[in-house]
């Protein structure tokens, strides 16, 4: 919500309330009898921050303002509408409604959202669910109470965050709990309070329950993450793919696209076996020159004609100190169906004027350049991609060499006929 204000502060003693509120009904007769609004604002409004701002307010939600403020403005309906005057614990106001911003689509905030309450008391019962069920699922057992050596092994100096972690001998490593096929000791857990532990507010008692519910709480999901592609297909067979898919990658890599770009005299062999397949077409040897005015191509020619310097650097210092587009420069060799400019003029040598979308065009063809090959510096890429394409080729005939494939014909026919 968007609007603006303005506010008449009143002081507790009712003579002063009494003045306020005929002040502020005053100003509202005016405004909804025509007198513009910012006017009054800037005359009458006690906001000192908005009333030269026509008395306008930064955007603001539910629970962004005082309640009496809040109802008053999201009951307004139209743009320009103004409400009656009413008291907030600031002193009265009238409110003039400028812009409704509706809430984003649910599938825009939806990750906003569960990131909200992942923050907040009902991720925690909703984890505490979760992990009472897993409980259930993978057959926990409660095998030894911590309380049972928490005496023994922990002091004050927990609480603290310093406590030193002691060593005890392995027929004292007691298990404390299980779950499924694995079991979580005495030691496991001096470990993890040893690395949890931090300066609080706890009793001794409290702090080591808590840090114990967080050990057996992790150990429990992690046990479930480890269960997840045996209990779930999907997640198998998702994780099969993205397996699959890195091997798949790193092999392409280590076999097919490091190699062409590394092999040089492969490289170099292929272009030479293939260099038909890399040419020019005619080709021409052009320089653009793109002004906003037509004096500056003027200039320019008179520059070419008394063979001053006409490099880029030279015309930017030149013609783009007020404004950096006042001139645009280009040159270079050219196809046919590189640039729209160069194919709009003959081809022949010379120098050729064009007006386009209020912009004036200074084309000059330089050289007419033959159809030919390319050099491999000239294209290098495309050689490339194709070595590539030629290396895995060979490498796909190689692995079925290797890795002969056999088709169950009856079997793929019956399912193309289900499909169908």
């Amino acid at each position: 919500m968007e609007v603006s204000h303005i506010m008449v502060r009143m002081k507790p003693t009712s003579a002063d309330s009494t003045a306020a509120k005929n002040k502020i009904f005053e100003i509202h007769e005016q405004a909804t009898g025509g007198v513009p609004w910012n006017e009054l604002a800037s005359q009458f409004s006690d906001d000192i921050n908005t009333k030269d701002k026509g008395g306008r307010l930064r955007p603001f939600s539910v629970g962004q303002m005082p309640l009496a403020f809040q109802e008053t403005a999201f009951s307004l309906l139209d743009e320009g509408q103004i409400s009656d005057p009413f008291m907030t614990p600031y002193g009265w106001h009238i409110v003039r409604l400028e812009k409704r911003n509706p809430l984003k689509p649910f599938a825009d905030l939806e990750q906003t959202i569960k990131s909200r309450i992942n923050r907040d008391s009902r991720a925690k019962l909703n984890k505490k669910v979760l992990v009472n069920r897993l409980k259930k699922e993978n057959n926990y057992t409660l095998i030894t109470e911590i309380s049972d050596f928490q005496d023994r092994y922990f002091d004050s100096l927990l609480i603290q965050g310093k406590w030193q972690r002691p060593q005890i001998r392995e027929d004292e490593n007691t298990r404390l709990f299980s779950i499924g096929t694995r079991s979580y000791t005495l030691n496991s857990f001096l470990d993890f309070v040893k690395a949890k532990q931090k300066n609080n507010s706890y009793s001794l008692d409290q702090y080591i329950q808590l840090l114990y519910d967080d050990f057996e709480e992790e150990k429990i999901i992690s046990y479930e993450d480890d269960q997840l592609e045996e209990k779930y297909i999907d997640y198998r067979m998702l994780v099969k793919e993205y397996r699959e898919g890195i091997l798949l990658f790193q092999l392409m890599e280590e076999e097919v696209w490091a190699k062409a770009v590394e092999d040089t005299v492969g490289l170099e062999r292929f272009f030479e076996q293939n260099r038909k397949k890399y040419t020019w077409k005619e080709r021409v040897q052009a320089s653009m020159y793109n002004a906003a005015d037509s004096t500056i191509l003027k200039d320019i020619k008179r520059r070419i004609e008394s063979d001053q310097s006409v490099e880029a650097v030279v015309l930017d210092s030149l013609y783009n100190q007020q404004s950096s587009i006042a001139l645009q420069v280009e040159n270079g060799k050219y196809e046919k169906g590189n640039n729209d400019q160069i194919d709009s003029v003959p081809w022949k040598p010379g120098y050729y004027e064009r007006e386009n979308d209020g912009r004036y065009n200074l084309i000059i063809i330089e050289e007419v350049l033959e159809a030919g090959p390319k050099a491999l510096n000239e294209t290098r890429g495309l050689v490339i991609s194709d070595y590539q394409k030629q290396l895995e080729e060979l490498w796909l005939v190689q692995l079925r060499a290797k890795y002969p494939v056999e088709v169950n014909e009856k079997g793929e026919k019956a399912i193309y006929n289900e499909l169908l």
